[in-house]
């Protein structure tokens, strides 16, 4: 694929992976835990328009795991099926 029909692609998917659909937003309030898994989302921190007298607390812990696993969308409901079944 030539670097100009790449680029539309990946366009394409980041406005397809960044609609409203699929972002969620919290809104603060005291003693909030928030836990994601990196590996399947993206994730964009909204603290630049965080006033000085406000504080965040944030701790990151890393953990070993499985691999991601691929969800079948083709069965009309999410089901896990093994790596080597979805190939």
């Amino acid at each position: 694929m030539d670097s100009k029909k790449s680029d539309a692609l990946i366009d394409d998917l980041m406005d397809h992976i960044t609609s409203e659909k699929y972002v969620y937003r919290h809104k603060w309030q005291p003693n909030d835990v928030i836990v994601w898994d990196n590996r399947c989302l993206l994730h964009s921190a909204t603290t630049r328009t965080l006033p000085a007298y406000k504080v965040r607390r944030l701790l990151r812990i890393t953990t070993l795991g499985t691999p991601v696993i691929a969800a079948d969308f083709r069965a009309g409901k999410t089901q896990v099926v093994r790596e080597e079944e979805f190939a």
